[in-house]
């Protein structure tokens, strides 16, 4: 594997054709060792002399990666807002639980051929979905209750629909505690104001006199991406 020199620091650099990218070279940083360089399939490129032609803009952002908060860097997810280094657990039989954690680990039980990456993919989302089912309950007599709430692929933590339809990110378990609260609230309330006028801030103040703070506080969170959480796999065969 290629190796690339950003702010001093020496990275991977996993080179991929790609039907997507466009006429040039895109980017991006899945972890704070390693960068993902997507070419068009139909092109011959020389990757090692692009990189150094866009060494400045690479520099620049990965300077803006690691100023932001990941859910999951490398083998490291977290949980709660707490990292927790994830491991790979072969295993014959299913067990009862397919992740467990404890002490600082996220062990994922994996059967055979399975991909680790979906396995990790359905744990995060039923754990997001029991948070998500509490809050609301917490406060289905102030705010009642939504029509329907999906725990799904979304770009952002939360939304809602005209018609009463709560959309919630898959990830938002990840995320300490009281920042996935402010999350699930924000959507509950935006229920019975759509926008963000004096009504909304008036009823998020009353339930949660801090949500301000959480709200910035949440700001840094970046969400796991496509490329990112396929980087699982190779924890696998690490190991």
């Amino acid at each position: 594997m290629t190796t690339f020199t950003v702010d001093g620091k020496q990275v991977r650099v996993s080179v991929q054709p790609s039907q997507r990218a466009r006429k040039t070279l895109e980017v991006k940083f899945i972890s704070s060792d390693e960068l993902v360089v997507k070419y068009p399939y139909n092109k011959e490129v020389n990757v090692e002399s692009l990189l150094e032609k866009h060494r400045a803009s690479i520099e620049r952002s990965y300077k803006q990666y690691l100023s932001q908060k990941r859910i999951l860097d490398g083998d490291v997810l977290l949980v709660g807002g707490v990292p927790h280094k994830i491991v790979l657990n072969n295993i014959g039989e299913p067990p009862v639980e397919r992740a467990l954690v404890h002490d600082g680990t996220l062990t994922i039980n994996v059967r055979g051929t399975e991909d680790p990456a979906i396995l990790l993919r359905d744990w995060v989302k039923g754990q997001t979905r029991k948070l998500v089912d509490d809050v609301t309950e917490k406060h289905r007599g102030e705010l009642g209750g939504p029509s329907r709430i999906f725990v799904t692929e979304t770009a952002r933590w939360g939304y809602c629909r005209k018609n009463g339809e709560v959309i919630i990110n898959w990830q938002l378990t990840c995320l300490p505690t009281r920042l996935a609260e402010f999350a699930i609230l924000h959507e509950l309330v935006h229920l019975q104001e759509l926008n963000h006028q004096n009504k909304f801030h008036t009823r998020m103040k009353k339930l949660m006199p801090d949500y301000l703070k959480r709200e910035s506080e949440l700001r840094p969170y970046q969400t796991i991406d496509h490329d990112t959480l396929n980087t699982i796999n190779r924890t696998r065969t690490e190991q």
